[in-house]
């Protein structure tokens, strides 16, 4: 039963809209110079972390995605594309 909640709920959470603010600290991570690590890992919120971890990993799916897209396309030269697929 426990289990079913908390699908149930996992579900819900990822249909809901993004948090614009946390997704746009995400979005520049490092570039910003007042960017702090734990603005965006909360050490103190495993379900915050993984909401995070959540939206990285959408974020690197699409990047690989348009990646394979300009291989396909013929955009990257070959020596480019052989670097980025060691990234």
């Amino acid at each position: 039963m426990n289990s079913d909640v908390s699908q149930a709920s996992w579900s819900l959470i990822k249909n809901l809209s993004t948090n614009p603010i946390l997704f746009k600290k995400v979005l520049v991570l490092d570039r910003d110079p007042g960017f702090q690590w734990s603005e965006i890992f909360d050490s103190q919120s495993l379900h915050k972390m993984l909401y995070v971890l959540q939206m990285v990993e959408a974020l690197l799916e699409e990047c690989s995605q348009m990646h394979e897209q300009h291989k396909a396309d013929g955009i990257y030269s070959e020596e480019e594309s052989f670097k980025l697929d060691w990234v």
